[in-house]
Order: structure tokens, then C-alpha cells, then sequence
């Protein structure tokens, strides 16, 4: 994940934020704060969504989607049939163990900034420091967006897939 400033998906935490009369520092704060949580949860539904999709031997759509252009890449001149749908397989688990441990990552990532950013508000350096309730906000927040976070991952799943 990237280290830039991090934006909201979901705008109905900055409503909440205004009305607090937060200095241009602490809203700034803030903000990045929800943000962060926002993409932490929904890197953690989607890593939700590919351990489940390992769990049942399955694969979403991008990785069979992704290991089919490539093998017609690198193998131009082998057919599926000849190539054997084993080693095809086996290609689909390790992108799909790739993707996971990236997930993983980021999710460490996430939390770090996060912490980052909650320690550098209440830093004694920051006179503009959010109150600490401003700071409870983003995670009230996050766990109402969990659900919402939760939805579209769930109906790829539910939607007929092909097997192992």
C-alpha cells in the first residue's frame, strides 16, 4: 500500500468529523485515520474471501482469468489439453497463495500507519492534537463498514465457480 494520503471511499465520517470544529491539522489527521481503516477493512474481507475460495478449492475469477492469458503467452505453441490441467492447477493455488501473502502484507502495512498516525496525534509536539474521542471515531466507523466491506466478496463466492 501506498504511503501517500490516503482517501475515504465512504464520505459519511466526514460529516461527523466537520462538526467537531477540528483544526486543519487534527481533521487532516483524522481523515487519514478513517481512511486507513476503511482500507484495512476491506483488505481483510478480501483476504476473508480468498482463504475461503483455498478452504473450498476454488478459484475467483481473476487468477483463473489471469493463468489462462499467461499461459497462452508463455506457451504459445502448447494446447490446455497438452499441457495437462495439472500443472494449470498448480499455477491458479500458487497465484492464489501470492495473493493471500500480499493481503497479509498489506494488512500489516495498515495497521503500522495507523498506529503511526495515532501516535503522531498524540504526539506532545502536536498542540492541534484531535480529542480523544475524534480518534474513537474512525473505529466505530470501520465496524459499520465491515458489513457493507463484506457484501460483494460474499456474492462472488455464493456465484457458481469452477473447481480444482
Amino acid at each position: 500500500p501506498s504511503t501517500a494520503i490516503m482517501r475515504l471511499s465512504l464520505n459519511d465520517p466526514i460529516r461527523e468529523i466537520i462538526i467537531l470544529n477540528l483544526s486543519v491539522s487534527g481533521f487532516g489527521l483524522t481523515r487519514q485515520l478513517l481512511a486507513y481503516g476503511e482500507r484495512l477493512k476491506t483488505t481483510e474481507q478480501k483476504l476473508l474471501f480468498l482463504r475461503r475460495c483455498k478452504s473450498k478449492k476454488i478459484y475467483p475469477q481473476f487468477i483463473d482469468r489471469n493463468v489462462r492469458c499467461n499461459m497462452d503467452i508463455l506457451f504459445p505453441t502448447a494446447s490446455s489439453a497438452k499441457f495437462g490441467t495439472v500443472l494449470l492447477n498448480k499455477i491458479k493455488h500458487l497465484s492464489l497463495n501470492q495473493n493471500i501473502t500480499s493481503h497479509y502484507s498489506d494488512i500489516r502495512s495498515f495497521k503500522f500507519h495507523i498506529i503511526q498516525t495515532r501516535n503522531q496525534s498524540r504526539s506532545p509536539l502536536n498542540s492541534d492534537s484531535p480529542p480523544r474521542q475524534t480518534m474513537d471515531t474512525p473505529d466505530s466507523h470501520n465496524s459499520a463498514a465491515k458489513p457493507h466491506r463484506k457484501e460483494r466478496p460474499q456474492r462472488k463466492l455464493d456465484r457458481p465457480t469452477n473447481p480444482q
